[in-house]
């Protein structure tokens, strides 16, 4: 499993969420432009950058946390564990983090979520096989598992 900081991959796992916050006016085109760059970097932003940007999902992640004792600190193995197993707890069907196997990176990177066949992004460029498994949020790969 890539080992990366906890604040990069709760932004791995916020970012595809982007277009709704830009589109309700939650976050600026500034803010927007400034995430993408952070992402296409993988450099991490700060925890003030992601309490502006995803406020829900830090009080969230911040909730979890209080929950099962461990410190929200955004170490890595903290956000792993919320975003695989809290997040779903108040999200549905996209939205939702799943743990799918790569079946096929032919043309398109294919996986298979209960009886379904659905393409994923891999905007993060990951080296990817036919056999990882993957966590996955609104159909784009964030961490290989």
């Amino acid at each position: 499993m890539e080992k990366i900081s906890g604040l990069l991959l709760f932004l791995r796992l916020a970012w595809p969420c982007k277009k709704g916050k830009l589109k309700t006016r939650k976050i600026t085109p500034d803010d927007s432009e400034h995430l993408d760059s952070l992402v296409y970097n993988h450099r991490a932003p700060t925890i003030h950058f992601l309490e502006k940007c995803f406020h829900s999902a830090v009080n969230d992640y911040r909730g979890s946390c209080e929950k099962d004792g461990y410190d929200a600190d955004f170490s890595f193995d903290s956000v792993l564990n919320h975003w695989r197993y809290h997040h779903n707890n108040n999200h549905y069907g996209d939205c939702a983090t799943t743990e799918p196997t790569i079946v096929d990176i032919s043309k398109n990177i294919k996986v298979i979520v209960g009886s379904r066949m659905i393409k994923v992004k891999n905007p993060y460029n990951l080296e990817l096989q036919v056999g990882d498994t993957i966590l996955v949020h609104m159909r784009t790969i964030a961490l290989v598992l």
